[in-house]
């Protein structure tokens, strides 16, 4: 567009001037107008036949930067010096064209005309070139250059790539590129060394390493159930012996801490031997426990303690939990519904009869031959500490008292002042 409006400028000049010669041989009938056309003519024949040639006005920045011949090449110095300084940083750009007519040795290069301008141009604010450090995509730092970078990363390989550890990678996706920045922003983004180490500080280093050792292989235990023997029994047939065999795996480590192993080899040094176990599965009813104690207090001397059934029996009371109990229970619990009487279990002195908030209601007697039971859980109590007490007594009531969840007794044998396992105690094998 511009290009045809200089052609059309230059065309109607050629124009005018032979307009103007035309004038001028109107006015040749005096002297005065053959004079003028003469002058006219020579001005018009220098401009036309001197050299002189239509251009384009280069201004930049409000200077005159010199001329080209079409508006194309003013254009190819804008779009360069652009380029230039968007490649270096920031700058004031301003540039304006104007067609004019000029001596075609005024007529400059595109390539020189832009050099002019770019060693005319200030930059504000300069584009440097650094790198940033990325983690799982996420910029966490920029430095001068990638080689700083790199050398924190391959100072976190080494700490941890000792005695035998294989780098394996890090926990999080890390990646270096190079970045552009102005200037003014470097010092707000570029990191110190130390910083570049804080940004890292959640960054893991996995390992890995090959490693042999000798690993232990635990007995289990085997369950034979015998329906003849009640709950409470129990009898170990077989001891139960470790076994050994001989490891090679692969270990994994983050940040020198074992995270996970896998098996290369296993070789088996020593066998494992389970352990037997013959467990009762009988439910003794109170009828059955009672008459083995009847049994056993009828053929009693009087030379030992010997105990008799602590409640009264009710069709629907049942033991509701043994010695042990996969709970560490202390003791034994007997069902019963609240109410149901409580007797001391053998002759001898009350040395507790109180309330706790495990035991709730409980009592405490002490034997002849040093050995104590407990009676816990009830809802009532009646008998008092240092009362002398006989076999077969009434000294409480079942109740749900304490720590409990429904009613019951729960009763304890002690010797030496340890609990032990009531059931021997009556008769409940």
């Amino acid at each position: 567009m511009f290009n045809r409006v200089l052609q059309n400028t230059y065309k109607s000049f050629k124009n005018t001037v032979r307009a103007l010669g035309s004038f001028v041989g109107s006015l040749a009938a005096t002297q005065k107008a053959g004079i003028i056309a003469a002058v006219v003519l020579s001005v018009a024949a220098a401009v036309y036949f001197g050299g002189c040639k239509m251009a384009v006005e280069v201004i930049y920045n409000g200077h005159v930067l010199g001329y080209v011949a079409s508006a194309e090449q003013a254009k190819a110095i804008e779009s360069a010096v652009l380029a230039d300084v968007k490649r270096k940083g920031t700058a004031d750009v301003n540039f304006t064209f104007r067609q004019t007519v000029v001596r075609k040795n005024d007529i400059k290069k595109v390539d020189l005309m832009a050099k002019t301008a770019m060693s005319h141009t200030v930059i504000v604010d300069s584009n440097l070139q650094v790198a940033g450090l990325y983690l799982d995509g996420e910029l966490v730092a920029v430095a001068d250059n990638a080689e700083k970078m790199q050398t924190i990363l391959d100072g976190l390989k080494q700490k941890y790539t000792v005695d035998g550890m294989i780098f394996d990678g890090f926990s999080k996706e890390v990646s270096i590129a190079d970045l552009t920045l102005k200037q003014s922003d470097c010092p707000q983004f570029v990191a110190t060394v130390d910083e570049l180490l804080a940004s890292c500080a959640d960054l893991g280093v996995k390992t890995y390493r090959t490693e042999e050792y000798d690993q232990t292989v635990k007995y289990t235990t085997q369950y034979t159930y015998d329906s003849s023997k009640d709950k409470s029994y129990k009898k170990n047939t077989r001891e139960g012996q470790n076994g050994l065999k001989h490891i090679v795996a692969k270990v994994y480590y983050l940040n020198g801490e074992q995270v996970s192993s896998e098996t290369v080899s296993s070789k088996t040094l020593k066998e494992v031997v389970n352990a037997k176990v013959t467990v009762g599965s009988k439910n003794s009813t109170f009828s059955d426990i009672k008459e083995r104690l009847d049994k056993l207090n009828a053929e009693n001397d009087g030379s030992k303690v010997t105990f008799i059934f602590p409640l009264e029996i009710r069709s629907s009371g049942y033991i509701s939990s043994y010695w042990g109990d996969n709970r560490g229970h202390k003791g034994m619990d007997f069902a019963s519904p609240k109410g149901t009487d409580i007797y001391a279990v053998a002759d001898g002195v009350v040395t507790i009869s109180t309330y706790s908030d495990s035991y709730g209601y409980y009592i405490e007697i002490k034997h002849k031959d040093g050995s104590k039971t407990r009676y816990a859980h009830a809802s009532k109590l009646l008998v008092k500490v240092g009362q002398t007490v006989k076999q077969g007594d009434h000294i409480a009531e079942v109740g749900t008292t304490g720590r409990s969840t429904g009613n019951h007794l729960h009763f304890e044998v002690l010797i030496n002042g340890t609990r032990v396992n009531p059931a021997p105690y009556l008769a409940i094998k």
